[in-house]
């Protein structure tokens, strides 16, 4: 992995293919409202991401930080809304078992 940047690609139903590292799945549930799905899942990388120093990050660390911004924009798209329906932390850690 770069030290300048962290390339990830959404594939499909937000499956995440983490350059050279390996996939992270998504997670299978009912959709409401796709509103705010991607800024949710942008949310919840980078909140993650700020957490590990960027110098640190190894590949246990990207399937966590993906693993919770695929919860993210999984339960967002689980209600109706923009901002209203992104979850709090509480509730992401405890859907993915963080």
């Amino acid at each position: 992995m770069s030290k300048d940047c962290l390339d990830a690609i959404c594939i499909g139903e937000a499956l995440i293919d983490f350059v050279s590292t390996g996939k992270e799945p998504g997670f299978n549930i009912k959709v409401r409202d796709t509103t705010g799905a991607g800024d949710g899942f942008v949310a919840g990388m980078l909140a993650k991401i700020l957490e590990i120093p960027y110098d640190r990050i190894t590949n246990k660390d990207l399937h966590k930080i993906f693993r919770f911004a695929n919860a993210v924009a999984a339960l967002s798209v689980t209600r109706y809304g923009g901002i209203p329906s992104l979850p709090f932390r509480e509730e992401i850690e405890s859907f993915c078992n963080l």
